[in-house]
């Protein structure tokens, strides 16, 4: 029976079971009512993909399944389940290697004993019991601490009618003063009190039908909307001067609270009264009409939806009002108050304004602070409320049938008898007319928006959109066909090369440089900026089509007059008809008179036929560029909206998911007919949109003027200072080899010594400390300007699964002693808490080197070993890393923003692989025949490996390199040094068509909450070891354009 519920996930819950895969409780005396649960389908899905036999290279699961039944007997009534490779503590939510020595350690019996007989009230199963050794209890326990330690500041508290003591942030009883000093030394307590006071939290517990409040130590009725006013009225009694939303808390001196509603002028004297009033009919109507008229006044649509009807935030964006879908949303709301399970909702920080509700106060305040919307609406709100000017807030929310006129602001009272009659004594259906008005004038003042940031997206988001519309966005943006949305009319191509041939530049010369002046559109009578953007602008123009279309349709007027010149005759010569008497030769620079002899004779000038000539060899120079620009347009599209929902994205795949949308496509049938709705392209800014084909407003609009700031040339030249370097390519690399070699050899002291003293640093929090180094220095391509990338090992975790918050607790727990015990040892530069893999930049005052100290895992160090041994392996690897490392810095393409260091060495050997002179990663782990598991990635790799052919030379070897990349296709494919060969990026869409060697990355993210692989990044390269990273996902279509384009150029000048 237990390994059965071992197996699904299922642990003791207090006095019932609980599945940890569905989040809900089971009867704990019917093992029938279990049976039939873990054969429900939703239940099955997720439990056979963690299926113990399908979880390759674990030896803790051989070991799990010789366990006898009293030993899972044990692990379920512990909460213990087990996690893919490691086993995890619901009572202590953490992983554990060893549940035996967990369930008789301290931490763990202090929080099964309060959370089975503190917080419910009632005596519970105890833990296991531990030899503890007593000391001996001094009168007044209060008195023991003071001139020691705070209580008060670390959230602890005597219980008189125990005498004991409990954590109120940990949630677990100490017994003693022993106890009390081992907890407050422990990491997660100091890493969780730092935390509180960032983010201090309203803890609410669950106790039969009510929800406990710790804070105030009292009951709340389990609904909704009162503890999400409570929660806020203790955030409001702590920071009281801050506006956040249309609900106000005052308190006096007696800390008496009167809450208002500013959009109903109403006043309740507790949150329970305020509850009542939030849930009503009239409220909701209010704020329905006042969010309705912010967006019809407001340039964006601000949307009114609530989170619990499983929009996301896109939808959100565009949702569109419908007062009765608005109200229904309300009214389910009101209908599940009393459903609430506290266990799995937590979300009790409210924005009333917004309808939104948050986990914690930092995430309530970002909303605040970096929501444009609801800052828009709170903004406009304050500034009629509070306006002498404008228009009195309860005049624009009175009833129809009421003949009340309000003087002032003050608000009435709201007794426990009114609050049952709310809805007869305060109606509020305002005047949309009045509150339109009154908006339009706040809004008229605004004339510039503040930039605000934008709300950073769930990255696992990314794997919803991947499953939703991975295939549709291959279709629809990489591979050719008739679905790609950067697919162009073949006639619109041919009326654009049209165009192209009646321009002439302004200053025709022998040279042929077509954007070096100014070009004048002969059938418009127009002068072009001398740019390929501005011109492809212009050709795109709705104004020189219909300029175009009118001279060719007047040319078949001149069918029967063959000495007579038409326009479009004049234009093919380059010539333009100025005035009856005069006809301009821009070829020539000259004018003509208007007469058919004349112009005739002008035409059949040997001077006139070569100047045309030259004139026509640009405009051939012109297309064929065009030509490789719409070949190529993938490359240069990076801007994405659609003007019909008024939203805007910055990557390909959110723009097509909005595409399939089904908001979107209820707007698309909402259209007439005559509405010509579809995807354009503008040449000019590079952007692209769904709506109508209206060039001539989309070239008014700020984002397509501002957009030719970004351009340069069609083909960017490479730097001077780059062209030099690729001059003197073989004195420069023995020379940066030479300064490698210092740095590898001659300062290893140096860097021994800073491990050595971080080691030192953090020996007195984690006496098994060990330090790493790994980075450029540890695999042979540092130079003098590179840092030292040190893991540091606290607890002897080396090979296990880091985390991000495990790791930012390390760092909070050792910051101190870094930045202030060992102040004259270190020097603090930056603290980053927030990057993927949270680091300390730090300077080691004695050696003057500097480093970057992480705690995350052992994987960096396994990632350096691997290119070591390939630079060792092969002279010329190294070779081309440090000299490609100094070339992508002097082409501005190197940096975290860009290339960086690590992606530039898998780039050089990948190439390697391709010329068959290194092996794969994959055929490396095949030869070692040894698994060595690091973080969940293999990293069994030989120490020294074999290479095929060293006939080439290093000149070689570099303009293969810039030969090859120059030509790959960044679009459709994949580099993947872990196979040796390049993938389709469709590859990554289905797990089923995954290739051999994928297995661990399949697995792994099948069955942990781990980011899919970024295919839709412009630039695409598989880190060999931890197979879910695309290591050049922040490089932009910009920057690759410019890398391809440089890379062209520099093979040819190593070839001439």
């Amino acid at each position: 029976m237990f390994k059965l519920l071992m197996e699904n996930c299922i642990g003791r819950h207090g006095q019932e079971y609980k599945c940890f895969i569905c989040h809900c409780t089971l009867p704990f005396d019917n093992f029938q009512v279990i049976e039939e649960h873990i054969q429900k389908e939703h239940h099955r899905a997720v439990a056979d993909i963690r299926a113990w036999h399908k979880i390759p290279q674990s030896k803790e699961v051989k070991k799990l399944g010789l366990l006898s039944e009293e030993e899972y007997e044990e692990l379920v009534k512990n909460k213990i389940i087990f996690k893919i490779k490691h086993y995890y503590c619901y009572y202590c939510k953490c992983s554990l290697s060893r549940p035996d020595e967990h369930i008789g350690g301290k931490a763990h019996r202090r929080r099964y004993d309060f959370q089975n007989t503190h917080i419910n009230g009632r005596s519970r199963d105890k833990a296991p019991k531990v030899e503890i050794k007593k000391v001996s209890k001094p009168k007044g326990k209060e008195n023991f601490f003071r001139g020691t330690i705070s209580l008060k500041q670390h959230h602890i508290k005597l219980v008189e009618s125990t005498n004991t003591f409990v954590c109120e942030i940990c949630e677990c009883s100490l017994p003693d003063q022993s106890n009390v000093f081992c907890h407050i030394e422990e990491n997660v307590h100091e890493y969780k009190l730092a935390q509180q006071e960032v983010n201090p939290v309203i803890q609410l517990h669950k106790i039969n039908c009510d929800i406990h409040c710790k804070k105030c130590n009292i009951l709340l009725n389990n609904n909704e909307t009162l503890l999400q006013c409570h929660c806020l009225f203790h955030l409001y009694k702590e920071q009281p001067n801050i506006k956040l939303d249309i609900v106000k808390f005052q308190f006096d001196k007696n800390h008496q609270v009167d809450i208002s509603c500013l959009l109903c002028n109403v006043t309740a004297h507790s949150d329970k009264e305020m509850a009542v009033h939030l849930d009503e009919k009239s409220h909701l109507d209010s704020l329905n009409l006042w969010n309705r008229s912010i967006r019809r006044n407001s340039r964006k649509v601000l949307p009114d939806a609530s989170d619990k009807i499983g929009m996301n935030s896109k939808e959100l964006d565009n949702y569109i009002f419908d007062p009765a879908e608005d109200l229904e949303i309300c009214m389910k709301d009101k209908n599940n108050e009393n459903m609430i399970n506290l266990e799995e909702y937590d979300k009790f920080y409210k924005c009333f304004l917004c309808r939104k509700s948050f986990d914690s106060i930092t995430t309530l305040f970002q909303h605040c602070g970096k929501s444009f919307i609801h800052n828009h609406k709170l903004k406009i709100f304050f500034m009629i409320y509070n306006s002498s000017n404008a228009v009195d807030i309860q005049d624009l929310l009175v009833t129809n049938n009421t003949s009340r006129s309000y003087s002032s602001r003050a608000t009435k009272p709201l007794n426990n008898a009114s609050s049952r009659n709310l809805t007869n004594t305060v109606q509020a259906k305002p005047s949309s007319k009045q509150v339109d008005k009154t908006v339009d004038k706040v809004v008229k003042k605004k004339e510039k928006k503040d930039r605000k940031p934008r709300e950073r997206k769930n990255p696992l988001a990314y794997n919803q959109d991947i499953l939703d519309i991975g295939d549709s966005y291959i279709s629809m943006c990489l591979e050719s066909g008739s679905e790609n949305i950067y697919n162009v009319d073949k006639d619109a191509i041919h009326q654009m090369e049209f165009g192209t041939c009646l321009t002439v530049s302004m200053k025709p010369s022998i040279v042929c440089e077509p954007f070096k002046h100014e070009r004048m559109c002969i059938p418009c009578g127009y002068k072009i900026l001398p740019s390929f953007y501005y011109l492809c602008e212009h050709l795109q123009h709705e104004i020189h089509i219909q300029n175009l279309d009118d001279m060719v349709a007047s040319n078949k007027d001149f069918d029967g007059y063959k000495d007579q010149f038409s326009d479009l005759d004049l234009a093919k010569s380059y010539m333009l008809e100025e005035s009856d008497e005069e006809v301009k030769c821009f070829a020539c620079e000259k004018l003509v008179p208007n007469s058919d002899n004349e112009i005739k004779n002008h035409i059949c000038l040997p001077a006139h036929i070569l100047k045309m000539q030259l004139c026509k060899k640009d405009a051939d120079i012109i297309n064929e560029n065009m030509s490789i620009f719409l070949k190529n347009l993938w490359y240069y599209i990076d801007r994405f909206s659609c003007k019909l929902c008024n939203v805007r994205f910055d990557r390909e795949i959110r723009f097509v998911k909005h595409l399939q949308d089904k908001q979107h496509c209820s707007s698309i049938l909402k259209l007439n007919e005559k509405e010509n709705n579809k995807i354009n392209i503008c040449f000019g800014c590079c952007s692209c949109w769904f709506g109508e084909s209206n060039y001539m407003q989309h070239y008014t609009e700020p984002l397509h003027i501002q957009a030719f700031k970004r351009f340069d040339e069609l083909l960017p030249q490479i730097p001077k200072k780059a062209i030099t370097y690729l001059m003197n390519s073989d004195q420069i690399v023995q020379d940066l080899i030479d300064d490698s070699n210092e740095i590898a050899y001659n300062q290893q002291y140096k860097e021994q010594k800073l491990l050595e003293s971080a080691e030192e640093t953090v020996r007195s929090f984690y006496p098994n400390v060990k330090a790493y180094a790994f980075g450029s220095r540890t695999s042979y391509l540092g130079l003098a300007t590179s840092d030292v990338d040190v893991f540091i090992d606290c607890e002897n975790k080396y090979s296990e699964i880091g985390s991000k918050e495990v790791s930012q607790a390390y760092i909070q727990t050792t910051k101190n002693q870094f930045c202030k015990k060992y102040a004259h040892i270190w020097k603090k530069e930056k603290i980053l808490l927030n990057p993927r893999v949270p680091i300390m930049k730090m300077e080691h005052k004695t050696t003057k080197l500097k480093c970057d100290i992480s705690f995350l895992s052992g994987l960096g160090v396994e990632k350096s070993k691997l290119i070591r041994n390939y630079v060792i392996a092969y002279k010329h690897c190294r070779k081309l890393i440090l000299y490609l490392k100094q070339w992508f810095s002097m082409c501005d393409l190197y940096g975290p923003q860009a290339v960086n260091a690590y992606a530039i060495s898998w780039y050089a050997i990948f190439f390697l692989q391709i010329k068959g002179i290194l092996p794969s990663v994959k055929k490396l782990i095949e030869w070692k025949d040894q698994s060595k598991i690091v973080d969940g990635w293999q990293c069994g790799f030989p120490d020294k490996l074999t290479v095929s052919d060293t006939s080439y030379s290093f000149q070689d070897i570099l303009q293969g390199f810039f030969s090859y990349y120059a030509e790959f296709d960044f679009c459709t494919n994949v580099v993947c040094p872990l196979l040796g060969q390049v993938l389709k990026k469709r590859t990554f869409v289905t797990f089923d068509d995954l290739p051999d060697g994928m297995e661990i990355y399949k697995n792994r993210v099948q069955t942990e909450e781990m980011e899919f692989f970024r295919y839709d990044s412009p630039m695409c390269i598989q880190d060999p070891v931890d197979l879910t990273q695309n290591i050049t996902k922040a490089v932009s279509k910009y920057q690759l354009r410019y890398f391809k384009s440089y890379c062209a150029q520099s093979f040819k000048i190593l070839s001439e």
